[in-house]
């Protein structure tokens, strides 16, 4: 199947495995992360990108009661992906060469104590920071039952407190199915006439979710719009003539990675070197 995949011209593929936001036994969650490191070295031997996604469940679609804490949630979280990390190391996976897919850290669904926006982005960095490799080129985040505009609200939160901290290395996105597929859905409601109302959703939702993943969104804004100030900015100076030289160096992607890392700080550096302290010691 891997091979045919390369024949018809993919590029990825997905293995999703899952836990409960707490509770999760620890010989399952070795079990899951070692599913995952087979499967990602056989798709990397096949020539394809594997996304590994060792889902935490948020919203009980799993039959659990989703009534986990924040905390529960970062503990299970970060549990999760230093083992996935383990297991990928151990069979040989090239890290620079595979896309994480991670829930974000939050309290469960039916908690009865939520989780604001800011927090969330807060505490999905730090599990971040503890757990996965600086070889790791990308890490997007999915969903996962999250309301229409909590995913996007949420997304935004975590953007801000990356670019705050400028701390990974990694691209930061998302992988959004329901988060992006909801609003249009209901207003097409499966009916023809619908189909245009449900296409300027769906074109309205990309861009929120797009200027989510800027740190420019916040919930409340129109479609479109963006929250002032949105993720600090320094400036970047390219010397004159190289952008228009080498276009395909210089992507709005590569300047916008460039442009997230100018903030480093002292503090941010003595992060980077106690994560790189514990990287080697794995």
């Amino acid at each position: 199947l891997l091979a045919k995949a390369n024949e018809l011209g993919l590029g990825f593929t997905k293995y999703r495995t899952t836990v409960p936001g707490s509770g999760a036994p620890e010989a399952n969650i070795r079990l899951n992360a070692e599913v995952q490191a087979r499967q990602a070295k056989r798709t990397q031997e096949k020539g394809l990108v594997p996304i590994v996604e060792p889902e935490v469940v948020f919203d009980g679609s799993d039959g659990s009661p989703a009534t986990h804490s924040l905390e529960d949630s970062a503990r299970t979280t970060t549990q999760v992906l230093a083992v996935t990390f383990e297991e990928l190391v151990k069979a040989g996976v090239w890290l620079d060469a595979m896309v994480l897919k991670t829930s974000m850290v939050l309290a469960g669904k039916n908690a009865p104590a939520q989780t604001d926006a800011e927090t969330v982005g807060a505490e999905t960095l730090k599990v971040l920071l503890k757990t996965v490799p600086a070889e790791v080129p990308a890490i997007v985040f999915l969903s996962g039952g999250q309301g229409d505009e909590q995913a996007t609200q949420n997304l935004g939160a975590v953007a801000r407190a990356n670019a705050v901290a400028a701390p990974t290395a990694a691209q930061l996105s998302y992988s959004f199915g329901r988060g992006l597929q909801a609003k249009p859905l209901k207003a097409w409601g499966g009916k023809a006439e619908h189909v245009a109302a449900a296409q300027a959703a769906q074109l309205a939702n990309n861009r929120e979710v797009q200027a989510a993943r800027q740190g420019r969104w916040a919930a409340g804004a129109t479609a479109g719009q963006s929250i002032e100030g949105g993720a600090p900015e320094a400036a970047i100076v390219i010397r004159p003539g190289l952008q228009n030289l080498y276009p395909d160096v210089y992507t709005p992607d590569a300047l916008a990675a460039i442009q997230a890392l100018t903030p480093l700080s002292k503090e941010v550096k003595a992060v980077e070197a106690e994560r790189m302290t514990l990287r080697n010691e794995r």
